[in-house]
């Protein structure tokens, strides 16, 4: 554990690890020992009441300087960071379900790597005519309702248009942003919505870096449609932020007459209409 900038250098001729664990030259058979050490680092940081902790490092610790000691702390707090931030991102992929294969482990870690990886932070401003939509990829699961598996009445029959306004990336930040932004959407109920990709497939779209990477896939094409049919029904790409009473609109509209049931007794009113956070409109 050393500078990230400037990574460890390993001799295989003397199999010592030069510039390491604090700046500090050491052996492979050190490692059993460093993560004893680090074990007992992280519990000193986290288990002991804080005015305990200076005097524990340095009697645990005895042959580090005072400035070495904090820097171990330091270092093996931000490894804790990150391993719960990758914890975190794991629920964003498959919810609170169980793991049940290795395999499936696997594929499931380097996709919380490449979503780590994912700026989420780029301007996300439409790009109109930058694809087209490919129309023997359609759309299966529904987009505002997780876990469904095929669409509701008010989505069926929306027009998209062809035109494909969104880049790869674009839709790669949009991916992570839907589903790590809150918890209506996990990553696994995003891509089983396209027509039930695979984890595989998706986590090869998201690796990918380039606006234009990745247009031919499902991930890219199927995404898009997912986004803009949420769009134009209303409903904003972070989930916290969405309308309930937009929500109600739709919940209650007509999905043979596009406009919302009248009660018995009730006058019609003249619509409504509504702009949603991308710059479409959707009628209430």
């Amino acid at each position: 554990m050393g500078d990230p900038n400037n990574p460890p250098l390993l001799n295989a001729a003397t199999m010592t690890v030069k510039g390491g664990r604090l700046k500090r030259d050491h052996t492979l058979g050190n490692v059993p020992n460093h993560y004893v050490r680090d074990r007992l680092m992280d519990y000193i940081n986290t288990q002991l009441e804080e005015e305990k902790r200076e005097s524990a490092r340095k009697a645990v610790f005895s042959d580090l300087s005072n400035s070495e000691v904090l820097e171990y702390a330091a270092l093996i707090q931000k490894q804790r960071e990150k391993e719960e931030s990758k914890q975190e991102i794991v629920g964003d992929i498959i919810g609170d379900r169980h793991v049940h294969t290795e395999r499936e482990a696997k594929h499931i870690w380097e996709q919380v790597d490449v979503m780590e990886d994912i700026d989420e932070n780029i301007d996300l401003t439409p790009k109109p005519g930058f694809s087209h939509m490919t129309y023997d990829m359609q759309l299966e699961g529904s987009a505002i309702k997780p876990g469904c598996k095929d669409k509701l009445p008010e989505e069926i029959g929306v027009d998209l248009g062809t035109e494909i306004d969104q880049d790869c990336d674009q839709i790669r930040a949009m991916i992570k942003i839907l589903t790590c932004s809150g918890d209506e959407w996990t990553a696994d109920q995003f891509r089983r919505a396209l027509g039930n990709l695979s984890r595989e497939k998706l986590t090869s779209f998201l690796k990918q870096r380039g606006p234009t990477k990745g247009t031919s896939t499902k991930s890219y094409q199927l995404g898009w449609q997912f986004f803009k049919l949420r769009e134009r029904l209303g409903f904003p790409l972070t989930p916290a932020s969405s309308s309930e009473s937009l929500r109600y609109a739709l919940r209650d509209r007509d999905p043979n007459r596009g406009q919302k049931r009248l009660s018995v007794g009730e006058e019609k009113e003249p619509a409504k209409q509504l702009r949603t956070e991308h710059g479409a409109v959707v009628t209430a």
